[in-house]
């Protein structure tokens, strides 16, 4: 019996808590938040019961991870009672509806408690003043409260349509990665737990890592089975730390408060072992001692044999180099020279290098050599020698094996590489005085933006560099242009062109190209030319071609139009004078009248189709809209025209030059594109200009401009406007062709700032 009663006590309370467990489980079957709000409060019981524990045995304590633990979970217990009235469906807190403030108070929690277990274990065995760790902690909640119920600056957590968050998913999963972080410490320090607080800490932060994996796999339904998981999974991890920390504290009080004079214990023992220990090798190695002295003489004949193998070694790799060695002593004798020094000067045969070297019987008042005695420093010069060759010479201070001092010199023949270097000087300087003659300017420009080359051209055009970087030389700016085409040729590491506009009103087209710097830097290659006189000489072959145009227009309409007219009125006399008499005679002349009207109609389309815009005011803005509904009445498509309210452009080339972009734009889409909606828009900024024509076609794969001509000629007209022209897919289907220039008076410098 007494056996029985004791196997019923030790059963007894697994069989209670598993009761308890299914009964929480049938809870959350009938009543969910019921099961939440017993969960949660179990929670913040055993939170508060860590806190009552650490906080009145902390003059006790000497393990930081108590204490620090204890504060922690104190927070963490009112973040739960937080969450917990804050659940969907307790509608405590009013006007803050839903299950987001719930589920960023959870985050909240989380973000406390898993830093809390790894810095506990981080500083397990440092003291902590309880008062300053919970002023920080209290700092830390309010701020939190503050950005969740105040702020509102806590990122939101929870969707009422979409579910969890892709910041909530995140969370979760940080959480679970700092309590691993937290478990790899805690079994790196296993030897500081009694083995029962290791076990039950080590699982509870499993159970919290399996937690934090089920709230990342429910979606949107925060009473779903997942949920429920969850919960389940963040109790049995508290249970846990009850058992690790509140029931050992208060029924085996040794394993936990007293865990570090234990650990002191069992240290002094392993010291005192290991003293003993080293007291008998130390004992066995001065016993060994006299041993090795026996050999020791051996061992040294051995190692002088050895030294002076490696000493002629060490000589015939001196005898071997293809430099020269040589000792001098401070009266100037050559104590050793190797057998390339020999070859070059001879021997000394005991005379003092001056005298066997320069034929002198004194030293060089420039002798470079023998400062190295003055300064007891490495020396590097440059020597021609006897032979008329040029040597790179090192000079190091050096003491013999007597101790008295020597210089020990080594010369490097670099009379090929001097050859070398002059002939690349002079390439380079040749390279230059082209790059100078050249008729544009020449720079390279460093990522950073900084001229680091220049040719006369640039100097001319801008000045000198002065290590400035080219949008401060060229431009004028503080900063960068906005997408600037040098950026591009370093990102793509690809030739590029492009069209600039100086603040003086210049136009330069430039060619940039990827390119390596004498010290293996990447650079950007610049070639500009000056293109201003020949955009002035195309923008004058375009406005006399249209000048052209409008004076055959007018010609048509004013001459041949008024001569076709008068053709028409004698057609229609003469067939009524002989409509009785000469029947015949008369339907001809009606046939001669209807001609003469068709001819009539065709000389107006032709004369428009030259001279398309009116005089006076928006006569661009006119001109689309009739070139809408020209295209809409040849082709059935839809065309409509939108310009902006008030646009007016007095620039009559401009504004020609627009149309005629239109123009082909229309024509190229009526044509090709197969669209059932054409769109035409003239908008203004304050710096520029946009025409967009668009269309609901088939799209630019299948386009077709007839060889390119058509796209060629808007591109051309763009660029002589100083524009921008491009050509890209419309967002749903159909293409979109855009096309933005510089109000008339405006530069490119002030359009880009």
């Amino acid at each position: 019996m007494p056996q029985v009663r004791v196997i019923l006590q030790k059963a007894a309370l697994p069989i209670v808590g598993a009761l308890a467990l299914a009964g929480l489980y049938w809870i959350g079957r009938v009543n969910y938040l019921l099961y939440h709000s017993l969960t949660e409060l179990i929670s913040v019981a055993v939170a508060f019961g860590i806190f009552m524990v650490a906080w009145n045995t902390r003059h006790l304590v000497h393990l930081g991870y108590v204490l620090v633990l204890g504060v922690a979970y104190f927070f963490v217990a009112a973040f739960h009672m937080l969450h917990m009235l804050a659940y969907a469906g307790m509608g405590v807190f009013a006007g803050m509806t839903g299950s987001n403030l719930a589920a960023q108070l959870w985050v909240a929690a989380r973000f406390v408690e898993s830093p809390s277990l790894l810095l506990a274990l981080l500083i397990s065995r440092r003291q902590i003043k309880a008062r300053w760790l919970m002023a920080a902690y209290a700092c830390v909640f309010c701020l939190l409260l503050v950005s969740i119920f105040v702020w509102r600056a806590f990122p939101v957590c929870f969707d009422e349509t979409t579910g969890l968050t892709s910041f909530k998913k995140a969370s979760e999963i940080v959480i679970m990665g700092i309590l691993g972080a937290a478990l790899l410490v805690l079994v790196k320090q296993h030897r500081q737990f009694d083995r029962w607080v290791l076990g039950c800490l080590s699982a509870s932060i499993l159970l919290g890592i399996a937690s934090e994996g089920a709230f990342t796999a429910y979606r949107a339904n925060v009473y779903g089975p997942f949920n429920e998981l969850g919960h389940f999974l963040k109790l049995l991890s508290f249970f846990l730390i009850y058992k690790a920390l509140i029931e050992t504290g208060l029924r085996r009080p040794y394993a936990i408060l007293f865990r570090d004079l234990k650990q002191s214990q069992e240290d002094l023992q392993k010291v005192t072992n290991e003293l003993e220990d080293r007291v008998r090798r130390r004992t066995a190695e001065l016993m060994k001692v006299n041993d090795d002295l026996g050999t020791e003489v051996t061992e040294r004949r051995k190692a002088e044999q050895a030294v002076k193998a490696e000493r002629q070694r060490l000589h015939d790799v001196l005898e071997m180099l293809p430099v020269y060695v040589v000792l001098l002593t401070p009266d100037y004798h050559v104590p050793f020279a190797n057998r390339f020094f020999e070859e070059r000067f001879g021997e000394s045969h005991g005379r003092r290098c001056f005298e066997y070297l320069f034929g002198r019987n004194k030293p060089c008042e420039t002798c470079e050599t023998y400062k190295v005695l003055k300064t007891n420093a490495p020396l590097h010069w440059e020597w021609t020698g006897p032979d008329g060759r040029n040597y790179d010479i090192f000079d190091f201070p050096f003491t013999d094996t007597d101790g008295s001092p020597l210089i020990m010199e080594m010369g490097i023949d670099i009379t090929e590489r001097k050859r070398g270097e002059e002939a690349l000087r002079q390439e380079r300087g040749r390279l230059v005085s082209v790059l100078n003659m050249l008729p544009g300017y020449v720079s390279l420009v460093g990522r950073d933006h900084r001229v680091r080359f220049a040719n006369h051209g640039f100097l001319d055009a801008f000045g000198e560099p002065a290590d400035k970087p080219c949008y401060l030389i060229q431009m004028g700016r503080d900063s960068p242009c906005q997408g600037c085409p040098i950026e591009d040729v370093f990102r793509t590491r690809r030739s590029t062109t492009w069209e600039w506009t100086s603040p003086a009103g210049r136009i330069y087209r430039a060619w940039g190209h990827p390119f390596s710097d004498t010290d293996g830097s990447s650079v950007a290659l610049i070639l500009g030319l000056d293109v201003t006189e020949q955009k002035k000489l195309e923008r004058q072959v375009i406005e006399t071609g249209e000048a052209e145009r409008r004076s055959i227009g007018r010609d048509l309409h004013d001459s041949l139009g008024q001569r076709l007219t008068g053709l028409a009125l004698l057609a229609e006399g003469i067939a009524g004078a002989v409509e009785d008499s000469l029947p015949d005679r008369a339907r001809l002349a009606q046939q001669m009248v209807a001609l003469a009207k068709e001819s009539i109609a065709e000389v107006r389309a032709m004369s428009k189709g030259l001279n398309p815009l009116g005089l006076g005011q928006g006569g661009l803005v006119a001109s689309l809209a009739e070139l809408a509904e020209t295209v809409q009445a040849q082709s059935g498509i839809r065309c409509e025209s939108h310009c902006d309210e008030g646009l007016a452009i007095e620039d009559t080339v401009l504004a020609m030059n627009l149309y005629r972009i239109a123009q082909e734009a229309v024509t190229n889409a009526a044509k090709h594109s197969r669209a059932r909606h054409i769109w035409i828009r003239l908008a203004e900024s304050p710096s520029s200009i946009l025409l967009e024509v668009r269309d609901d076609g088939t799209g630019m794969p299948q386009r077709t401009d007839n060889g390119g001509l058509g796209m060629r000629t808007m591109s051309y007209r763009t660029s002589v406007m100083n524009g921008t022209f491009g050509v890209r897919p419309a967002p749903d289907k159909g293409t979109v062709l855009s096309c933005s220039v510089p109000k008339p008076g405006r530069t490119t410098r002030e359009i880009a700032r």
